[in-house]
């Protein structure tokens, strides 16, 4: 939450890191959701080529809707800048990472590597830990 200066209100948007950090959700839940969709049978135009093509693989498909779920958790948390959204976005992105590198796929998995290691490495930093873990507290 941010206050204006000009009017002292509170805003419901968030700073810098958080904001980053849920923007990032989002783009790890869309990514999730295609990859559920994909994976459940139904084509989407630009994956067809690197994914499944149109084969059912339900267990994927759930690992991925659950992924679709954890993100859109970390996604409102962060944009709400609630202090459990740092150690969620932690655990989600980490588990994340590692699902997208073993076993590494290529194109899609160097895609999920890299928005969740930018999310990691904005969590790990002050910056990061201070605007979720101390917009409780007074202290981001």
């Amino acid at each position: 939450m941010t206050t204006e200066p000009a009017t002292g209100q509170t805003t419901a948007r968030p700073r810098g890191p958080a904001r980053l950090v849920a923007v990032l959700a989002a783009l790890g839940l869309l990514g999730s959701l295609l990859m559920a969709l994909s994976h459940a049978g139904i084509v989407v135009p630009g994956l067809a080529a690197l994914g499944p093509q149109g084969q059912v693989i339900a267990p994927v498909a759930a690992g991925f809707a659950a992924g679709t779920l954890a993100f859109a958790a970390v996604a409102v948390a962060a944009w709400a800048q609630r202090p459990w959204a740092w150690p969620l976005a932690l655990v989600i992105n980490a588990l994340a990472l590692v699902s997208a590198a073993f076993p590494w796929r290529g194109t899609l998995s160097t895609a999920a590597i890299a928005v969740t290691g930018v999310a990691l490495i904005v969590l790990l930093s002050p910056a990061g830990r201070r605007s979720l873990l101390g917009a409780r507290d007074g202290r981001a």
